[in-house]
């Protein structure tokens, strides 16, 4: 029987139910953990979630826990789940201490999901988790209060102090914004040898985006093979800032050797890209790959470079670069004739 996009939303919220649930056993009827995921998707992934629905309500209506939870769930009720999670932890004193669950509450305070978006309150709950020794909590500490808003105001320093904590767990994904950090000078004095020194460490843990970054130093000290070496390398890992600078390395030909074929499948490629998240560094590529990729594609058509002229296709992309905000497309449409 095909998913449809509901029965996926229910599955992702029962996985995180199960995780949940595992992480303290009396909330559990299973005899181990892989019995209790077991016993999670056998009635889950089989769609059979009416007969799930009224075991449950039964088991509910005799305060099982357990089955309060995967009624919450699986109503798809984001306000009932997020209610649970909250009056477990604050009423249950075997839950008061469970990380996974402070972070589920962290998290909906955070994205606005079941409850008001709010990022005093998940930071609250985020640094509770950290005290119990949560791995995730000091990263998703550090990028709220790196944005600020709904409640809070964007501190630098506390942000870097949490990448920081966040690195010394080991959590791969805080290496790039240290570097970040550092090569911008954002709650930390300046200094490029420590981004450098970041971002390595986050290419060793095979992180594209640190490539790409760690690429932009090396082309401002005149390293440009190896910085298109690195751009290569996050071009293969689908990384649609690093395509567009690798594509605009192929049609300028300063540094590499001119290929306007291989630039036009890189900005095609780059020109694809989507985002719509908050995080500055995300929001950084999107200027390039966005705005700037179908730039390009349209000059390339317009003025024939390595292909025929064709100001249709010129037209198209350089209408998609405009709607980005892109002002030298702009000025384009009005030479071919448009706005």
């Amino acid at each position: 029987m095909p998913h449809t996009d509901i029965t996926l939303k229910f599955f992702r919220k029962i996985a995180q139910a199960c995780l949940i649930l595992i992480s303290f056993p009396a909330l559990s009827h299973a005899n181990n953990d892989a019995d209790a995921i077991a016993l999670c998707y056998k009635y889950f992934d089989q769609n059979l979630m009416q007969k799930a629905r009224l075991w449950c309500k039964k088991a509910s209506e005799q305060k099982d826990k357990r089955a309060t939870l995967f009624l919450a769930i699986s109503s798809l009720d984001d306000a009932a789940e997020f209610n649970w999670y909250l009056r477990e932890l604050q009423t249950n004193p075997e839950a008061s201490t469970n990380t996974d669950l402070m972070a589920a509450v962290a998290g909906s305070y955070a994205d606005g999901v079941g409850t008001e978006k709010n990022y005093k309150k998940a930071v609250f709950w985020y640094t509770r988790a950290d005290k119990y020794n949560s791995t995730s909590a000091a990263l998703d500490l550090a990028q709220l209060l790196s944005t600020g808003g709904y409640g809070i105001d964007s501190n630098l320093e506390k942000a870097f102090y949490w990448y920081q904590k966040a690195a010394n767990q080991n959590n791969t994904a805080a290496f790039e914004y240290l570097g970040h950090f550092y090569s911008m000078g954002l709650g930390i004095e300046k200094n490029i040898a420590q981004a450098k020194k970041w971002y390595q460490k986050a290419i060793d843990n095979y992180n594209p985006r640190s490539s790409v970054l760690l690429g932009l130093i090396l082309q401002s000290e005149a390293r440009y093979t190896q910085a298109i070496t690195l751009w290569e390398k996050a071009s293969n890992g689908h990384d649609a800032h690093a395509q567009f600078l690798l594509g605009f390395e192929y049609f300028k030909g300063k540094h590499i050797k001119k290929d306007y074929q291989r630039a036009i499948e890189l900005f095609k490629i780059s020109a694809q890209c989507s985002y719509t998240g908050e995080d500055e560094i995300p929001q950084l590529r999107l200027y390039y790959c966005q705005r700037e990729s179908p730039y390009y594609l349209g000059l390339i058509y317009a003025q024939g470079y390595g292909v025929s002229k064709d100001s249709e296709q010129a037209r198209i992309w350089y209408l998609q670069a405009a709607n980005m905000g892109n002002k030298k497309a702009d000025n384009a449409l009005k030479e071919l004739g448009d706005h």
